[in-house]
């Protein structure tokens, strides 16, 4: 289907084309075409036709090229895999090997390329400096494709992604010679298994990567993964208790899935769903990603991220529009310290405020959740505030004040979200907000200390 669409759509755009020419080498306005002008019509409609066909030709080949690539991964077939990438570029053959060794680690259920469905035969220019790399080929384009896998027992809906190769003619065919997708602004991410080698372990409910240069940590961070999210589980028995962690040496990696709102100096590790397709969170084509930079593979304080992070994806489909960030974050971070409350470190502001009656009298705004100014510090209340919970009304209040916060709708810091904010401290403590908060600061006060 995905061919004929291709061929269709290119065929109706260059009959606009040549209906165009005809319109306009009628001057006599009645219907018939004379002389040169009509053999120059004839002509310019034959040269067009030829150039439409060559295309779908063209097209139709890659299409071909990329679906034995395909099957040659599926089968495990390097030489296949090989068999149609350009030979006379050393560094590509060398990366295609390289990910083809990778990919096969992964538990692929599906793994495709296909024409873009937003711009069907859409094609993009490759600059000067990216051709005069590529040797003598005689024809170069670049298609603009997706890609789509799914990792087989944790994916439940397949993930998608810009594609945009570069193919080239040599030799009486086409040849994969490289690859631009880095390069386009709709690129969303960088897979740790494009750049390096890599090294894939899974354990009873978590599928780890991790560059191939920790080989020797993967048991011992699968083994940690696996207690991280049977830990979690036992605060959260109704959830998703499944994670594909990625753990690798790349920054790239960890870069590009937290995007260039983000500071990567700020952030620990990040969980985030890859199906942007869909408004419902009910997904569970979720990634654990992990920031090398603060927290690489044998790091002492990995335990405490993934638990963090994987309260996150156990409680990902039942949070809301409005679902307050104190709420989510403070919930995991509850639930990292659940059983190591002693281990848990915040802002030295917090304290001192808390000795100096400065305490803020409402929880975090969304707005100000992850300002640099504000972000340490508004981790370590949200935290408080269930760490009080737990200590003053019980872990049932816990669950209960997450869950029904976890239902606000409306927009982040709205009046509506306020609103159902503030529903949520009745409901379940039968006081205002403000007279919540003025016992999380009472006790706040009597707990931390301002460090020295």
């Amino acid at each position: 289907m995905a061919k004929v669409a291709i061929v269709a759509v290119v065929a109706l755009v260059a009959a606009g084309l040549v209906a165009a020419g005809v319109a306009a080498a009628r001057p006599d306005g009645a219907g018939s075409m004379v002389g040169a002008d009509a053999r120059a019509t004839a002509s310019t409609g034959a040269a067009a036709a030829s150039s439409v066909e060559t295309v779908a030709a063209r097209d139709r080949a890659v299409q071909a090229l990329l679906q034995r690539r395909a099957a040659a991964l599926r089968s495990g077939d390097l030489a296949g895999w090989l068999a149609d990438v350009d030979p006379q570029q050393p560094a590509l053959v060398a990366h295609q090997r390289m990910l083809f060794a990778n990919l096969r680690q992964l538990p692929l259920s599906r793994l495709d390329w296909a024409p873009a469905p937003s711009w069907p035969g859409r094609t993009s220019g490759v600059p000067v400096s990216v051709s005069q790399t590529l040797g003598d080929l005689q024809s170069i384009y670049s298609p603009w494709l997706v890609l789509t896998y799914q990792f087989a027992g944790f994916d439940a809906v397949p993930v998608t992604d810009a594609y945009l190769p570069i193919i080239g003619w040599r030799g009486g065919r086409w040849l994969l010679a490289g690859d631009q997708t880095q390069t386009q602004s709709n690129y969303r991410w960088v897979e740790p298994w494009d750049g390096e080698p890599i090294i894939v372990a899974r354990g009873h409910h978590v599928l780890v990567v991790v560059s191939a240069s920790d080989a020797g940590r993967a048991t011992a961070l699968v083994s940690v993964a696996d207690q991280a999210l049977t830990q979690v589980a036992s605060m959260w028995p109704v959830g998703t208790h499944q994670a594909v962690l990625y753990a690798t040496r790349s920054p790239a990696v960890f870069s590009t899935f937290l995007g260039s709102g983000g500071n990567t100096g700020d952030y620990d590790g990040l969980t985030i769903g890859l199906d942007d397709t869909s408004t419902a969170r009910a997904q569970h084509d979720l990634r654990v990603v992990v920031n090398p930079a603060l927290v690489p593979p044998g790091s002492g304080r990995m335990p405490a991220l993934l638990r963090h992070e994987f309260t996150h994806v156990a409680k990902w489909a039942d949070e809301s529009t409005g679902t307050p960030l104190w709420a989510s974050e403070g919930i995991a971070e509850y639930t990292a310290y659940r059983f190591h409350p002693g281990d848990q470190l915040v802002s030295g502001q917090l304290g001192l405020d808390a000795s100096r009656g400065r305490l803020p009298r409402t929880l975090p705004s969304d707005q100000s959740f992850f300002a640099d100014a504000t972000g340490y510090y508004d981790y370590g209340l949200a935290w408080c505030t269930f760490e009080y919970i737990s200590e003053r009304y019980g872990e049932g209040k816990v669950r209960a004040l997450y869950e029904s916060e976890a239902r606000v709708g409306g927009t982040p810091d709205s009046a509506q979200a306020r609103a159902g904010q503030a529903r949520g401290f009745q409901a379940v403590f039968g006081v205002s907000e403000t007279t919540f908060m003025a016992g999380l600061d009472a006790w706040i006060k009597l707990v931390l200390r301002p460090a020295g």
